[in-house]
């Protein structure tokens, strides 16, 4: 999945979406014919001297064959798709839940094999960008430095977290989740950095954490020292009514986990 800025002449979204194939192979590492595309529009500006009027969005690509499995995946569960979606824009949805949000608000997300990065401006995506890193790397360095299996290498993780009061016999796991972990907090403040660099007018007010790797002890202190912007932890389902059966307490402690989910059933219109 490729989610890049783009800029093109102003006209009705069947014809910007039929043009896309011929204006963006340049942006993509995989040829447009084995590739599925769309174009997110957010605003119309204005054309460099006498060109006419243009519209600034978000190209999404995904290659067919990637899209297909997941749909073939869904109907071998016994599921029918009606929609094809990125999660970045399904956890914005439940972020903002359909309400226009005030202010700009980096949406960082901590995945398995990935994190991403999206940038809202008044609950309108305006940025997105996907790092090839998240929790997994850090389970699986554990793992190779220190001879433990998989199961031992999370419980780990999580009981040290960013710390640095650890027993001696902790020392080298400790060691390597700070090195670890300092890689993916770089290439996040490195992001969060271009888009301040390159749009000065929506300066950023705070972020929202969410993800199973932000559930990492110390990370949410971390990133806001490296970023120099508040973090705040995800709730999605503030406001929302729940079932009788639903364990509050339990809610509370992993409502950060399934943003996507959640985004995912609210719907596009949400």
């Amino acid at each position: 999945m490729v989610v890049r800025n783009l800029t093109v002449p102003k006209m009705s979204l069947r014809r910007i979406r039929e043009s896309l194939p011929f204006q963006v192979q340049d942006l993509l590492s995989f040829p447009t014919a084995e590739a599925l595309l769309d174009f997110y529009p957010i605003k119309e500006v204005d054309g460099e001297g006498e060109s006419e009027p243009q519209v600034s969005g978000l190209l999404i690509a995904a290659t067919k064959d990637v899209v297909q499995a997941h749909i073939k995946a869904a109907k071998l569960a016994g599921r029918r798709s009606i929609n094809v979606d990125i999660m970045a824009f399904a956890r914005s949805r439940a972020i903002h839940r359909g309400v226009t949000a005030p202010g700009v608000i980096a949406q960082i997300d901590i995945g398995g094999g990935s994190s991403s990065v999206l940038i809202s401006s008044g609950g309108v995506p305006q940025f997105v960008r996907v790092i090839p890193s998240g929790g997994n790397q850090l389970t699986k360095v554990l793992r190779a430095r220190l001879g433990i299996d998989e199961e031992a290498a999370e419980v780990l993780k999580m009981k040290l977290g960013l710390t640095d009061v650890v027993a001696p016999h902790d020392a080298i796991a400790a060691t390597v989740i700070r090195e670890v972990t300092a890689e993916l907090l770089e290439s996040l403040r490195n992001t969060v950095q271009y888009f301040t660099n390159n749009w000065p007018e929506l300066p950023i007010d705070h972020i929202v954490l969410m993800g199973g790797g932000a559930r990492l002890g110390g990370f949410p202190t971390a990133l806001r020292d490296v970023t120099g912007f508040p973090v705040l932890t995800a709730q999605p389902v503030g406001g929302l009514e729940l079932g009788p059966d639903v364990d509050r307490a339990v809610l509370q402690d992993s409502e950060c986990t399934f943003v996507a989910a959640l985004g995912l059933a609210l719907g596009s219109k949400a």
